[in-house]
């Protein structure tokens, strides 16, 4: 999913591949406790927080919308518990 490889079957916007990224490295800090600044080793500094959550799920939209215009795909909302994010507008969320 790189838009500057290009043997890409599809070409992916710039902006849809940095979100892809963005959740790459969320997935990431939420299952190893690390951050994308490596240098800083603080435990409290590398957990996840609603804010994270919130930011994975915006990325997560801007993948979702790409795939459903590139690919057709249809995808149902899928209801969160999330207070940091009920004041963005989601295409594919419902905040609860």
């Amino acid at each position: 999913m790189n838009p500057y490889f290009p043997l890409s079957l599809t070409k992916v916007p710039e902006n849809v591949y940095l979100a892809y990224n963005h959740l790459q490295n969320l997935s990431r800090r939420s299952r190893y406790l690390i951050s994308e600044d490596m240098a800083n080793r603080d435990i409290a500094t590398n957990l996840t927080y609603g804010k994270h959550f919130k930011r994975s799920l915006v990325h997560l939209n801007t993948v979702m919308e790409f795939i459903e215009t590139t690919y057709n795909q249809k995808f149902t909302n899928i209801f969160v518990n999330c207070i940091e994010a009920r004041n963005i507008g989601l295409k594919y969320f419902k905040i609860v």
